[in-house]
Parts: C-alpha cells; sequence; structure tokens
C-alpha cells in the first residue's frame, strides 16, 4: 500500500533514502577512479 506523505520534507527524506544506496553504486565504482587516475 503506499504510502502518503503530508508534507514535502517528508517526501524528499523517502526519496532520499531510496536514491541512497543507487548513488553510492554509481559513486564508488573503480571504473570511474580508474578513469579519474589516467588524467590526473
Amino acid at each position: 500500500m503506499a504510502k502518503i506523505f503530508t508534507n514535502q520534507n517528508e517526501y524528499n527524506i523517502f526519496l532520499y533514502k531510496v536514491q541512497k544506496p543507487k548513488m553510492k553504486e554509481l559513486w564508488n565504482n573503480i571504473e570511474d577512479e580508474t578513469w579519474e587516475n589516467i588524467y590526473s
């Protein structure tokens, strides 16, 4: 069942919690680090 949010802040917190694991996966990948090291 869908949760009903009472205000924008609650919704923002929910989105942050949902997106955090995916963002961590995208930011902490080894391929990006390798490219950064090549060009630095």
